[in-house]
């Protein structure tokens, strides 16, 4: 009777030590990662105390997750996956493709400022994961699809060799636009110059809410050219030039490290970009052209002339006033026009939209060759995440095939058999 009893204790403390090594498995299994959290949250622009108040937690607890200090429970990791539009597995996955870094450096990427003011260290963290999840998603994209060398890399070639000649500063800013533009677009007015640029291998992404800067752009590790630009409803004139001013810092910045730059050193990099996309959208050339006919030149004139070359009227007034067309008075009462409403571009076509990487997607879901559960998988994504970083919603395109018990009879099928 004791050695059944004694036998009896050693098989329950066997079977607990059983239990206890599978929990111990489970747990390892789904072990929270906090880098995960902290990568989604700045990916979102959000705060720790933003993420504490939608868990109804205290903001610490949420620097204790993201440094592994305490783990959440299930509830506050689903409500996490609600807040984000990401799977659970995203904050139990070592390594989730979003939010990876390591694809863009960080001191590689320019911002177009909604204003001239230098930017904080920690304004930067939002755009840089975005960056790196744009580049993740592009060469997600290109994983998928054979694409040619982008056009940038013959221009920046010959954009190289002009710089070893010895030219003044605004000489080689025209030589190097000119190159560009050569290369980039036939269109004599502009016209459809995102297309131009999509079809010149630039990654073109159009983002719902830029809060701190207008438009970025950037070089990721495997060399592709992004630019990412803001999806809110503008004229042509005002997208064109965004597009031409990060053109500008593609081509001429990509060597600065900035990180390290100086509030001159950003100044003076603004200004080549700036100079770059006035000769760039309008050669002043054909600037000068456009002017002759008239041996008075109003207001008018400047906003028929930004019409037809789809750019705003103050890049017009004051590559006047640079060529040497008008005088520094004139171009002065010029912008007092354009600040008080009498002289702007108004007038010109809707801005267009971004559509490569959105229809590179469609056709990848329409034509099998993913589906648009696998992507959501891949990723560790809801589909609202997807339509709130690129705006495209997939599960439009899966092709679902007709339920069995379907009370609807296909007559052209019934008839080809």
């Amino acid at each position: 009777m004791k050695k059944l009893k004694m036998y009896l204790v050693l098989y329950r403390e066997k079977k607990n030590k059983i239990k206890v090594n599978k929990n111990k498995r489970k747990c390892d299994e789904l072990m929270f990662y906090g880098e995960n959290l902290e990568a989604i949250r700045l990916l979102n622009n959000k705060s720790r105390s933003d993420i504490a108040r939608d868990l109804r937690v205290d903001e610490r607890r949420i620097w204790q997750y993201e440094t592994g200090q305490l783990t959440p429970n299930l509830g506050e990791v689903f409500n996490l996956a609600c807040i984000f539009n990401v799977q659970t597995q995203y904050f139990y996955a070592e390594s989730p493709m979003i939010g990876q870094l390591g694809l863009v450096k960080k001191d590689s990427i320019f911002y177009s400022y909604k204003e001239s003011e230098y930017i904080k260290p920690r304004e930067i963290d939002p755009q840089y994961y975005e960056a790196n999840t744009f580049s993740t998603i592009s060469q997600f994209i290109l994983s998928y699809c054979s694409f040619p060398e982008t056009v940038l890399k013959k221009i920046i070639i010959e954009i190289d060799k002009t710089r070893l000649k010895e030219t003044s500063r605004e000489d080689f800013i025209k030589q190097a636009a000119n190159i560009a533009r050569s290369y980039i677009t036939n269109a004599e007015f502009n016209e459809d110059l995102l297309l131009d640029f999509e079809k010149a291998g630039v990654m073109v992404y159009e983002r719902s809410s830029l809060d701190i800067v207008k438009s970025y752009s950037f070089w990721d590790l495997a060399g592709h050219p992004h630019i990412i630009m803001c999806n809110l409803k503008r004229v042509v004139g005002n997208q064109n030039l965004d597009l031409a001013y990060e053109l500008g810092y593609l081509l001429l910045n990509r060597h600065a490290e900035l990180t390290m730059a100086s509030g001159d050193d950003f100044e003076r990099l603004n200004r080549n970009a700036f100079d770059f996309t006035r000769h760039f959208l309008l050669p002043q050339s054909e600037l000068i052209k456009e002017c002759q006919p008239y041996k008075r030149i109003t207001w008018r004139v400047w906003e028929k002339i930004a019409h037809k070359w789809k750019v705003p009227v103050s890049l017009v007034t004051l590559h006047a006033r640079k060529a040497g067309i008008i005088s520094y008075k004139q171009y002065c009462y010029y912008e007092g026009k354009i600040h008080d409403g009498t002289l702007s571009s108004k007038k010109q076509p809707p801005s267009e939209c971004a559509i490569k990487i959105r229809c590179l997607l469609k056709d990848m879901v329409r034509k099998n060759i993913i589906s648009s559960t696998y992507l959501f998988n891949y990723f560790k994504i809801e589909n609202a995440f997807l339509k709130r970083l690129i705006s495209i919603d997939l599960t439009r395109y899966d092709n679902k095939p007709t339920p069995v018990n379907s009370n609807v009879i296909n007559y052209k099928a019934l008839v080809q058999k």
